[in-house]
Formats: C-alpha cells, structure tokens, sequence
C-alpha cells in the first residue's frame, strides 16, 4: 500500500515550530513524516492546484495561494488531517494520492 500522499495545506499550525513552511508549486511539495505538527506559512504563495467539483465550496471549487506537502505515514490505517485551533484566516484542504493533477481524494472547506 502507497502511503505517500499530497497534501494541499495540510493539517498544520501556524504556531508550530518554523522548519515546515510548505512549497509553492506541487511539483516540489515539501516532503515530511510521521505526526505533526507542522508549521506553515501562505504569504506570498502563488495558486497552481486545478479546480475540482469536489472541493466546490460557496460556488468556488479552487484553493487559492495554496501550499503543498508531501506526506509520508509512519505506518498504515487511519489518519487524522486537522488544523490547529489557533489557525487565522479561512482555510480548506485537499488530499491528493500520487502525482500533481491528480483528482483530490478529499477535500474540505
């Protein structure tokens, strides 16, 4: 089973220590592991994931100045993606499996 997955402004906090910041473009999505958290910064980010129904949210369905993650699980089975309580601003999050432009396994606003 692959347990790699792409994450699209992951279950992160803005709090967190400093060394997971994110990476602008997919297809240099920022590699980490195991459980969080997980710092991460959308200033200056730029929007490059494709538009899809299933993140369609108040008749929007992009994610705007996204950053990504590339997420490896320290083992199989469930897993829980959540944002810390003390995130500002308005988020949502898409779960890729493999390559960039691939449709989004899940996605919330």
């Amino acid at each position: 089973m692959d347990r790699k997955l792409t994450l699209l402004s992951v279950a992160l906090c803005a709090s967190a220590p400093a060394f997971g910041q994110g990476s602008d473009d997919c297809a240099s999505a920022q590699a980490i592991t195991g459980s969080g958290p997980f710092a991460y910064d959308t200033a200056g980010a730029t929007t490059d994931g494709l538009p899809d129904p299933i993140c369609s949210f108040f008749s929007n369905d992009d994610i705007f100045d996204d950053v990504w993650f590339s997420w490896t699980a320290a083992d199989s089975g469930d897993h829980i993606l959540s944002l810390c309580s003390n995130t500002t601003g308005d988020s949502k999050i898409a779960v890729y499996a493999g390559a960039c432009g691939s449709a989004p396994l899940a996605c919330n606003d």
